[in-house]
């Protein structure tokens, strides 16, 4: 059974994989640097793994990274935000009472942040939802930053076709920012290519023009 000290703190994370610099005998320049581009690559991995799917592509060095992090995690009996993710969704996947169970307690779901949702969430969230779909979610694909856990505008933008009935209401009055940049700030954004139109408008005016430093 596993409790909440059972997960992976991030000091662990690194002396983990400070554990396989040092067994594989790494010359690593920027030790940190390296850690953090690591726990990207591993979360990626997690994040299509439990699929089941794998890259042929897949770097062979990386993918022994991958399973020495994942066999001393095991050895020490922890678990990682990901590994959390791809449990929850094998027991709802693979208990239908426990699933029907979690159904009856939670009739409604509310997404923030929807554009940082990653397939496997996603998978889960449509699993609770069942055939209600009571799913209420608010996001700005503009803003998506968690790619490196697989995350992206994709499941967002893709919503009502997964839910054709769902209203879609676009919040286009932005309160923080003046208009000018809300003007400039519209200019560059709507260079990314996979987004929702748009037509920014600010509450707030401003004489003074956008400098760029």
């Amino acid at each position: 059974q596993y409790q909440s000290h059972n997960i992976l703190k991030n000091e662990d994370r690194i002396r983990i994989l400070k554990d396989i610099i040092e067994e594989n005998h790494f010359q690593i320049e920027n030790e940190m640097e390296w850690i953090q581009y690591m726990t990207a690559c591993i979360s990626r991995k997690k994040a299509v793994v439990w699929k089941d799917t794998s890259s042929d592509t897949e770097d062979p060095v990386r993918q022994n990274i991958f399973e020495d992090f994942q066999r001393k995690c095991m050895e020490e009996r922890r678990l990682d935000f990901d590994d959390m993710l791809i449990q929850c969704y094998k027991l709802l996947s693979e208990h239908r009472d426990i699933l029907e169970e979690w159904r009856r307690q939670y009739q409604y779901f509310m997404i923030d942040e929807f554009q940082d949702i990653n397939e496997l969430q996603y998978s889960v969230i449509r699993m609770l939802a069942g055939d209600d779909e009571n799913i209420f979610a608010v996001g700005d694909d503009d803003q998506s930053i968690y790619g490196f856990r697989g995350a992206g505008p994709e499941i967002m933008l893709g919503f009502k076709k997964d839910y054709p009935i769902a209203k879609q209401v676009i919040l286009n009055q932005n309160y923080r920012s003046t208009d000018k940049i809300v003007t400039a700030s519209e200019k560059l954004i709507s260079h990314n290519r996979n987004r929702y139109a748009k037509n920014m408008t600010a509450v707030h005016r401003a004489a003074e023009e956008v400098q760029i430093r």
